[in-house]
């Protein structure tokens, strides 16, 4: 399951509480620039709690009603990073992920 292709999609909550958990392997968690859906791109992915997906109802519904266990990484292919500190963008993603997950 994919955070960006689940919300550039436009899916819904109750499209994700019909998937059975165990048919989830690995969540990519990401976040997008608000932007019309129909011109987002991989690009566009921006580090987790810092655009417009709602990432924390996502995890709601994975982490606490389905009890996903894991794993959750992270998925972002937005150029506008590979030139930085990797180290300073796992920081970053880390940073934004516990924000996210404080909030679940």
């Amino acid at each position: 399951m994919d955070a960006f292709h689940f919300h550039s999609g436009d899916s819904k909550m109750e499209d994700l509480r019909k998937v059975a958990a165990d048919k989830i392997f690995i969540v990519h968690m990401n976040d997008v620039r608000k932007m019309p859906r129909e011109e987002m791109r991989d690009s566009d992915r921006v580090i987790p709690g810092k655009g417009a997906i709602p990432l924390k109802e996502i995890l709601t519904v994975l982490l606490c009603e389905k009890k996903f266990p894991g794993p959750l990484s992270i998925g972002l292919f937005n150029e506008s990073y590979w030139n930085d500190d990797p180290v300073k963008i796992a920081k970053q993603c880390k940073a934004g992920m516990d924000e996210v997950l404080a909030e679940v």
